[in-house]
């Protein structure tokens, strides 16, 4: 039980590390990070503050949300990963990667796309860890409700608009434009899920804690 439950823990940390690591390389690529990570980086640029810290303030700020609307504290839980996603944005970003923005066009494209790869895989491992949504997951489910539907597609697609727009509204006021925005957001948008299924495919019968280890 114990080696299971530490299997678990380092599961969901690693995830969160690899997820973020994707995302910041797709940040780095300037070709455009999915909709909540431009958010998280020009509020980060508005406020002058570590994309870590962004990171928490914007997801501290949807636990709220979700709390009073669902009237329940029981999502503060939600909090172990809102607080390891940041310690993981700023590792990456002011520890590993500092400065560091590649100038070659091709460069840029393997940051890209080894990024989606990484945000894809990293957030199948997260899946697979049993741990229950996530600040954003939670919104979708929220409006799933709302509009009383099992389709996930148009309630993923109104949160991650929601994300876009609050990340345009900071892009401007930051005096940024469109900051980070660009063909990459709406294609990360729109090609990330089919990604995350491939990814799930290979990845449960190899990561699923609820599937013993061989040696187990």
């Amino acid at each position: 039980m114990i080696k299971h439950k530490l299997r678990v823990v380092g599961q969901f940390i690693l995830s969160i590390f690899i997820l973020v690591l994707g995302v910041n390389m797709m940040i780095r690529s300037l070709f455009g990070p999915a909709p909540w990570d431009t958010f998280t980086y020009h509020l980060h640029s508005l406020l002058n503050i570590t994309l870590g810290m962004s990171a928490l303030l914007i997801q501290l700020g949807l636990i709220t949300i979700i709390i009073l609307l669902r009237k329940s504290f029981k999502y503060l839980y939600i909090t172990s990963s809102i607080i390891t996603i940041a310690i993981a944005f700023d590792f990456w970003d002011l520890i590993v990667f500092q400065d560091y923005y590649p100038e070659a066009f091709e460069l840029r494209i393997m940051f890209y796309i080894g990024g989606m790869f990484l945000l894809s895989f990293g957030l199948a491992l997260l899946v697979l860890t049993r741990f229950k949504a996530t600040v954003i997951d939670e919104l979708m489910l929220i409006v799933m409700e709302r509009f009383k539907t099992q389709k996930v597609f148009f309630p993923r697609m109104m949160i991650e608009t929601l994300g876009l727009a609050l990340g345009l509204m900071t892009g401007l006021l930051a005096g940024l434009g469109l900051g980070l925005i660009n063909q990459g957001t709406l294609f990360v948008t729109l090609v990330l899920p089919y990604f995350l299924s491939l990814q799930m495919r290979w990845m449960t019968p190899i990561f699923d804690v609820n599937r013993p280890l061989e040696s187990e």
